[in-house]
């Protein structure tokens, strides 16, 4: 709930009443949209940027040394080129195959207690959240950044869908754990809409080219429920402009 004007107002559950463009079959429908900040086994929201930075600059600067170790060439201009040459190809190696590196990189940090980010333990409070009174009248729920990969996923979505299921959300729209190209090594767009009210039709769409493309698939879910009603989510980091075009 939030505070306006001296008086609680909630804001999730059930929405306030609407046109009947907001109802399935002549009735209300209750929903909601969580962004659970959920990636895939090997990554952690909170040091990912540090993540990926740090392990394409460890890759960059080991291919330039080794690329002067095979051809031999320690004249001291090289060696400044080689230097000149670090931050630009962290930057593409960062952005092409940043996540999939850095995923590595993570799996290599799970010996250690500070790497956990208790994402199983999210996952049970994020269920035993929606299994309260108060959201009882909930429909339908929305989430973003509950990501899936082809390897190594960890199957958060899975246990989410599963969880959900119990508390009546038994239809599940979810993208397919293969990516898109070209980010078929890294995520994909870690949408999934659960629903109490059967699911005729489901969609989804990856956008268009981002700094991100390859290291995520950034798109749209839709479905149509039964009574004809449209939901759709999304999770817009691209740019209007790339958006815009689906």
């Amino acid at each position: 709930s939030r505070k306006m004007g001296g008086q609680e107002r909630k804001v999730m559950g059930a929405l306030p009443e609407q046109p009947s463009a907001n109802r399935s079959g002549g009735r209300r429908v209750g929903v909601m949209s969580l962004n659970v900040c959920m990636s895939v086994t090997g990554l952690r929201n909170r040091y990912l940027p540090r993540q990926l930075a740090l392990t394409a600059f460890v890759v960059a600067g080991g291919a330039i040394i080794l690329g002067l170790v095979k051809f031999g060439v320690w004249d001291w201009r090289w060696i400044l080129a080689g230097v000149a040459a670090q931050v630009p190809l962290t930057v593409a190696v960062c952005f092409s195959i940043g996540v999939p590196l850095a995923r590595v990189a993570g799996w290599l940090c799970r010996p250690f207690a500070w790497w956990d980010d208790w994402k199983r333990q999210r996952v049970d409070l994020l269920l035993e959240f929606l299994g309260r009174k108060e959201h009882a009248d909930l429909d339908v729920i929305c989430i973003q950044e509950c990501y899936d990969a082809l390897v190594f996923p960890g199957g958060y979505p899975r246990l989410i869908a599963e969880g959900a299921a119990k508390l009546g959300f038994i239809h599940v729209a979810r993208p397919s754990r293969l990516p898109d190209f070209p980010a078929t090594l890294a995520q994909n767009s870690g949408l999934m809409i659960l629903s109490k009210i059967p699911i005729v039709k489901t969609a989804s769409r990856t956008f268009g080219f981002s700094v991100e493309t390859f290291n995520v698939n950034r798109g749209v879910m839709h479905v149509q429920l039964e009574g004809g009603l449209n939901i759709f989510t999304c999770h817009i980091t691209p740019g209007p402009t790339v958006a815009s075009k689906w």
